[in-house]
């Protein structure tokens, strides 16, 4: 059987097309290391003896942090960064969430935030975290 210059580059192109499937599918996420990880977890439960606007502010900041680990030389914004691995979260929503209401905490004057907010923000950025590292 002779196969012709038009099949061997079919199967060429099938070839590189399943090798770049399996490349998306099954290829390394980034993640922080335990160590480092625990580090910014203990600093985001140390915010629970602050005010409530205060801990969300504080556990976000402890939050990006960490995810900043995972962008080494990288000027992107804490929105950016989010982003860019928010699919790997199991709480994804969650995690914009709790972002958008620390940037109303940040920019508007009135702004009532609770002590079940605080707790709620502390427990998805650790959830969160938890999802990115080296288990």
């Amino acid at each position: 059987m002779i196969i012709t210059p038009f099949e061997f580059g079919l199967f060429i192109l099938g070839f590189i097309f399943v090798c770049g499937v399996f490349l998306i599918l099954f290829r390394k996420k980034p993640k922080i290391p335990n160590k480092l990880a625990n580090k910014f977890i203990r600093k985001i439960n140390d915010t629970r003896s602050l005010d409530s606007a205060h801990a969300i502010l504080n556990a976000h900041k402890y939050f990006v942090a960490a995810i900043s680990v995972l962008f080494p030389d990288s000027k992107l914004s804490a929105a950016k960064k989010i982003s860019k691995i928010s699919s790997s979260f199991p709480n994804e929503k969650n995690v914009w969430y709790f972002h958008k209401l620390r940037n109303r905490i940040a920019h508007e004057v009135e702004i009532k935030v609770y002590f079940a907010d605080a707790e709620n923000a502390r427990r998805h950025f650790t959830r969160a975290i938890k999802s990115l590292t080296k288990k």
